[in-house]
């Protein structure tokens, strides 16, 4: 077993601090501005670098399980502390991140990342670098400054002289509301589609079936005209065959009556004397 480090030891006794956090990063000044077309273009082709340099790369040291260095929205795998589809993550070190949408690019403040709290956090700051040349070559070496905690702290101000952590941190929290309030309204925007869907579901619905109560309705008013018409018919024909009768028997009456008359008549003929008839 190997001796313990002096780190170790003065950690036993209660007596060791653990350095402090060193970071290095880059800042955006002036801001970007969504409204003006050159800063959206120069911002849609530094992600696009950002997405093809890193889209097939993979290190030992990265955060993710599979070690995946970019993570995009919407992509699997993602670590639960990391899992916002907001922003498009480097996943080394403390996973810095730049906004996934053009017209959010005016909340890209910052890009930075701690580098002295072990391997781990140690492997970010190529990717920085490299971010940060891809940033310089896009937006310019006037708007994009670099900072590095380990180096000698200037007199004007400290490492951070071109952007506090207050501006990052509410920028990052103004993008978190502005996307929130996004979220609701595509929300509500969705809600009120499945609503407009339904009602015109339910009308298509209802003209359909006053459709088919039309044809049915008009279908029983066919039939019923079919059996009134055959029923009329019947009646005609009923009636004509009671007329036909009554000709027939009143036809038949008459000439047995005629008959019965003449027989008559020729019995009294027979019946009288000869002198009567002369």
């Amino acid at each position: 077993m190997p001796p313990p480090t002096p780190e170790a030891r003065l950690r036993r006794k209660g007596i060791y601090s653990p350095p402090p956090p060193l970071e290095c990063g880059f800042d955006m000044r002036p801001r970007l501005d969504p409204s003006k077309l050159a800063d959206k273009q120069a911002y849609q082709a530094f992600l696009d670098d950002i997405t093809t340099t890193y889209k097939d790369t993979y290190d030992p040291d990265g955060r993710r399980a599979d070690r995946k260095v970019l993570q995009m929205p919407g992509d699997l795998g993602r670590e639960p502390a990391f899992d916002n589809d907001r922003y498009i993550f480097l996943m080394v070190g403390e996973g810095p991140c730049v906004p996934a949408k053009v017209e959010r690019c005016n909340y890209f403040v910052r890009f930075s990342s701690q580098i002295n709290a072990g391997r781990q956090w140690e492997c970010a700051e190529p990717y920085i670098r490299a971010v940060y040349d891809m940033a310089r070559k896009r937006f310019g070496k006037s708007r994009v400054h670099w900072w590095d905690m380990r180096g000698p702290e200037p007199k004007n101000g400290g490492w951070l002289r071109f952007a506090d952590w207050a501006e990052a941190c509410d920028a990052w929290d103004e993008l978190e509301a502005v996307e929130a309030v996004e979220a609701e309204r595509e929300r509500r925007r969705r809600e009120m589609r499945r609503e407009l869907w339904i009602m015109r579901r339910e009308m298509n619905r209802g003209m359909r079936t006053r459709e088919m109560w039309m044809r049915r309705s008009e279908m029983r008013r066919r039939e019923i005209r079919r059996r009134v018409m055959r029923t009329g018919m019947r009646r005609r024909e009923m009636k004509k065959g009671m007329r036909r009768g009554m000709r027939r028997r009143g036809m038949l009456t008459t000439g047995m009556a005629e008959m019965a008359r003449a027989m008559e008549m020729a019995r009294m003929a027979r019946q009288r004397p000869e002198c009567e008839l002369l």
